[in-house]
């Protein structure tokens, strides 16, 4: 599934949060969904697909890695 796609679910939408990092020509990417009844899931893809999901932890700091906040 691409990003393109988890955005247009109806029950995914926009992240709270998007981290960004590359490594040997792949960009990474951890979106981070924060709800409102507590808890939060994230979403991760490499290179604009989906390569796995689970229950979000808080991000270790990492100086390759940018954070958006997405309002």
């Amino acid at each position: 599934m691409s990003d393109d796609e988890v955005l247009n679910l109806p029950a995914w939408g926009r992240p709270s949060t998007i981290t960004r990092s590359k490594a040997n020509r792949v960009w990474y990417e951890e979106w981070i969904y924060r709800w409102r009844t507590g808890g939060a899931s994230r979403l991760s893809f490499a290179n604009g697909r989906l390569v796995g999901m689970g229950t979000a932890a808080e991000p270790a700091p990492a100086e390759t890695q940018v954070s958006y906040a997405v309002h």
